[in-house]
């Protein structure tokens, strides 16, 4: 066999005696050679390319292509949250008057009270239809229905957990227009409603009539500290140890009522209920609560005495306790 040197320099080739033919042998291209890639073709040319060991392999490519996928769509929500939360009402801008929305004159607002006109209120200057919010309201449709037709700034100053900007962001997509300027009612500061220095427990079962003051209740009764979420620190006596006191049976008892010091334009006092289970059940902490955070409650925050649920959302705290009423089984 006779061998040659091709004319590229790149290959060696052996001619066969017998059939002239002649069969190349691949010979490895060295790794200072793999730009030459770029020019030619090595396959075609028959050429064994050595692997580059340095090159990302395919799956870890995959991998660096999607972690800058998601990268990328973080950024963006990042990017869209910081732009709504910068075009979103505040506290200062929520319920101000829009040129772009008409004028409402108020007896049409009181005209729009239950579902079956449709439940408007106002804040502020502005007009707002919460017909599809009401069976969704965190604190129940029976809260929010104290405002229908009305006002609801009143509220809002007394339970202050609305002031938030998501909450004046959902209240702004709920707006239809602005109360007519003749119709608009100055913002007063809010005052807390007269309050009286005991709560009074009665209804059914009550075996002695119970009328406790703050004073009485630390005596009486076991002074509790319970956290709630948001971390607050209430202190005050167990509901299930007044009614205890007070003779009541909870196998005869249905709901226990909460009736508190503020009322509605109407004059509806405010009021909520709990089950029997829930009132009399130590663990759930219910209180009847006279401290937050190691300070006497002030007026804003319901003082004298404050009905505390640790399960329940603020909405169902009572605030200004007068009466705590027990209701039979069929009462309800």
């Amino acid at each position: 066999m006779q061998s040659e040197k091709l004319a590229h320099g790149f290959n060696t080739a052996t001619q066969d005696s017998n059939s002239g033919s002649i069969n190349r042998e691949p010979e490895v291209l060295p790794l200072s050679h793999c730009a030459l890639r770029e020019r030619i073709d090595p396959i075609a040319k028959g050429y064994q390319v050595k692997p580059n060991l340095f090159r990302t392999p395919p799956c870890l490519r995959v991998l660096s292509l999607r972690r800058v996928i998601v990268a990328g769509i973080f950024a963006y929500f990042a990017l869209r949250r910081s732009h709504r939360a910068a075009e979103s009402p505040d506290g200062a801008t929520a319920g101000s008057r829009r040129d772009d929305l008409p004028d409402i004159r108020r007896k049409d607002i009181e005209r729009h009270k239950d579902a079956s006109t449709g439940v408007w209120m106002t804040y502020r200057d502005g007009v707002y239809d919460v017909t599809d919010y009401v069976a969704g309201h965190p604190g129940g449709d029976e809260t929010i229905l104290l405002a229908a037709g009305g006002r609801v700034d009143g509220y809002w100053h007394c339970y202050t957990v609305h002031h938030k900007p998501e909450v004046y962001e959902t209240l702004e997509l709920l707006r239809i227009g602005n109360v007519h300027p003749d119709d608009v009612i100055a913002t007063v500061p809010f005052e807390p409603p007269a309050t009286v220095d005991s709560v009074t427990v009665d209804g059914v079962g009550v075996e002695k009539p119970v009328d406790l003051s703050i004073d009485e209740m630390k005596t009486r009764f076991k002074v509790v500290t319970v956290t709630t979420k948001g971390d607050a620190v209430w202190t005050g006596v167990r509901l299930s140890d007044v009614l205890t006191y007070a003779g009541v049976r909870e196998n005869d008892v249905e709901l226990v009522a909460f009736h508190g010091g503020d009322t509605n334009a109407e004059g509806t006092r405010y009021e909520k209920s709990i089950s029997a289970a829930t009132a009399f059940d130590p663990k759930e902490d219910v209180l009847l609560a006279f401290v937050l955070n190691g300070e006497p409650l002030t007026e804003m925050n319901g003082a004298p005495c404050r009905l505390v649920i640790p399960s329940a959302s603020k909405a169902r705290h009572v605030k200004w306790l007068q009466r705590v009423t027990v209701v039979a089984h069929g009462s309800a």
